[in-house]
């Protein structure tokens, strides 16, 4: 997979050199849990670029604090709350995920994540991508893949049958965030779908808009092509 970095950056909301650092990993990692077509990976990034400050942090702010799961586990004297891209938090969960990677993240948790992504290991930024995939699309028996292939990307996220996707997803996440920060999730959401069209349209023939095409269909847009993108891509450029 080649993802393009303006894209990683919009579709996100991180800076520059931000999504220069997550470049490798998302090339990597988003391909082994089928994280592969616009929609997909439009819905993923910025749900992750909320949980993490828009791909800046990696531990969550308080650490639990004051939360039911921002305590020391008995079993293991650890503290599991959010970390990585996904906010990865309570044992059961740093519990199966470490089965799944065959890793001890009961008695490492910060393996996946603490503090600054910019002062992380390339292992650490690994898992911290890895960890929000396996939530992503694993976790519970839910596939949120799944339900991002129902959002239609040739409509704003303020489509009711896309608002009502979307709130599926961030469900998922964070069952009890107020209607604010949900707003938030969907603005990244939207600003990256704006840029995706709006780069077609301006330049039609242009290097960026021939870039950013054909890097979606590096990384899965075959299937977005087939299923109705043909057809806007032939308006926008015959407008």
């Amino acid at each position: 997979m080649n993802i393009p970095l303006e894209a990683i950056q919009k579709l996100s909301g991180a800076s520059a050199d931000t999504a220069r650092l997550w470049k490798p990993y998302m090339d990597r990692i988003l391909p082994k849990y089928e994280i592969n077509t616009p929609a997909r990976i439009a819905a993923f990034l910025s749900q992750v670029g909320w949980e993490s400050g828009r791909l800046t942090t990696l531990g969550e702010i308080g650490a639990g604090a004051g939360r039911y799961y921002g305590k020391e586990d008995s079993r293991t004297g650890k503290v599991y709350y959010g970390r990585g891209l996904m906010q990865l938090s309570l044992y059961d969960n740093y519990d199966k995920y470490g089965k799944y990677k065959g890793v001890d993240f009961l008695s490492k948790p910060e393996l996946i994540g603490e503090g600054k992504a910019i002062n992380a290991s390339a292992k650490t930024l690994e898992y911290a991508l890895d960890s929000a995939s396996w939530f992503w699309t694993k976790q519970g028996g839910k596939d949120l893949n799944l339900v991002a292939d129902t959002l239609d990307m040739t409509k704003p996220i303020t489509d009711p049958k896309n608002a009502v996707a979307y709130n599926k997803l961030t469900d998922k996440i964070n069952y009890y965030e107020g209607a604010d920060k949900r707003a938030g999730r969907m603005s990244i959401f939207q600003r990256g779908q704006d840029y995706v069209w709006k780069t077609i349209k301006a330049n039609p023939r242009g290097s960026i808009a021939v870039g950013l095409v054909v890097g979606l269909l590096l990384f899965g847009g075959v299937y977005w092509w087939l299923s109705g993108g043909k057809k806007v891509v032939n308006s926008a450029i015959s407008s």
